[in-house]
């Protein structure tokens, strides 16, 4: 039986969905904490999260994106807020987090999403996709490895502890399940300009929500349990190479246990995904958000949004409703006066086709403007892409092909 608390009361468009929910439901008789964000007609994102961590890895990225999407992030049963049923009632393995998976998303009706999918999470994620890759829209791919060729060095102490799984060894294990250990596994291979970004409330919170003697087993448990994943990983590349969904991967290659190759492996078998290296590792959602916030959006916008959707911004022109005559009038000619400077700052009428703003203008447009010779245009072009390195400095840079 399932029972939830706090249901949602959701409609598109209402700037509440920017608040991230903290909300129960019980799957199966256990209790399961989970966040929540964004209208609940929305597009679905779906947040798995890893290790050692639990929804709370998604704190920030989730409003960032609550105005479009529904985003949902559980902390699996073991983790986070989530109960911790005897292991003679859950499974804590791979497989078994993939079946929760499939229940939590029957008890909130998800019956198409996207997947965000990092570190254990990926794995977990990608079995569940497999059980039903119809109700799979895309997929965000951030530091997941599924190649075992491209496995990095810190998986050097896993391997032996496989190929010789000895009490000493397994005691190793033990030793990387503690505060010290979640801090090694949350600063990684990152250098100290971007481990400053990584709050200490990570690996703290994390190790808090994991000292009891059970918990620690079962995180051991599940280092064990790499190894028969790791032979999953020919069928999660199965597939990913039969159905090709929509694919975005975001990557961190400062990390030991997933370096570059380990990304760009998956092209592979998704020859079509996008794929964006950036300046950090592991937890980019901790040093690189905005980015990985611009691609997700970006990504999603096109693959994964509602035909019917009403964006955010119309719930805030509600602003409209309620000002005087003058109020108006100061805003349209505020209004014209940036639409006149976007026009006049491209430096040339092609370079600024949108008819639909030329017709809030009072002055008189042609609607097909002069077309330059191809030097000329290239030019203008040029001009342009330089005044955004003075606008936006800032900005994320991609080498994707700029296509209208």
């Amino acid at each position: 039986m399932t029972k939830a608390t706090g249901e949602p009361k959701a409609r598109f468009g209402q700037a509440e969905h920017l608040t991230v929910k903290h909300r129960t439901i019980e799957i199966d008789g256990i209790g399961v904490f989970y966040r929540e964000a964004g209208p609940v007609d929305a597009p679905a994102l779906l947040l798995p999260h890893g290790y050692p961590s639990s929804s709370y890895q998604f704190r920030h990225f989730m409003p960032k994106l609550a105005d479009r999407w529904r985003l949902v992030a559980p902390d699996f049963p073991g983790f986070g807020y989530s109960g911790t049923p005897d292991p003679t009632r859950f499974n804590y393995t791979f497989g078994g987090y993939a079946d929760f998976l499939e229940h939590f998303t029957g008890a909130l009706n998800l019956k198409r999403y996207a997947l965000y999918l990092h570190d254990y999470g990926s794995q977990i994620g990608l079995r569940l996709a497999m059980k039903a890759p119809e109700r799979i829209a895309a997929l965000v791919i951030q530091n997941g490895d599924i190649y075992e060729d491209e496995l990095g060095p810190k998986y050097e102490g896993l391997k032996a502890y496989w190929a010789n799984p000895t009490p000493e060894r397994r005691a190793k294990l033990a030793e990387a399940v503690s505060e010290e250990g979640f801090r090694d596994e949350f600063l990684n291979e990152v250098p100290e300009n971007l481990a400053e970004r990584i709050s200490p409330d990570l690996w703290k919170q994390s190790w808090q929500l994991m000292s009891s003697q059970e918990r620690r087993e079962i995180s051991i448990g599940l280092m064990e349990g790499l190894r028969e994943n790791i032979e999953w990983f020919p069928r999660y590349q199965t597939y990913l190479r039969e159905h090709r969904p929509p694919t975005l991967i975001v990557w961190g290659p400062l990390d030991g246990y997933m370096p570059e190759g380990a990304a760009r492996a998956y092209l592979r078998d998704l020859p079509d995904a996008e794929l964006h290296l950036l300046d950090g590792g592991h937890w980019l959602l901790e040093t690189q958000l905005e980015e990985v916030v611009a691609f997700a959006r970006e990504f999603l916008g096109r693959v994964h949004s509602s035909v019917n959707e009403t964006p955010l911004h119309a719930a805030v022109d509600q602003d409209l409703e309620t000002m005087s005559r003058d109020q108006l009038v100061k805003q349209a000619k505020k209004l014209r006066n940036a639409i006149r400077q976007h026009r006049d700052s491209s430096r040339h009428d092609l370079c600024w086709h949108h008819p639909a703003l030329w017709s809030l203008l009072p002055e008189r447009t042609d609607p097909i403007p002069e077309v330059p010779e191809w030097p000329e245009f290239l030019e203008g072009c040029i001009n342009y892409r330089r005044s955004l390195d003075e606008q936006a400095p800032h900005a994320p840079r991609t080498k994707k092909p700029y296509q209208r």
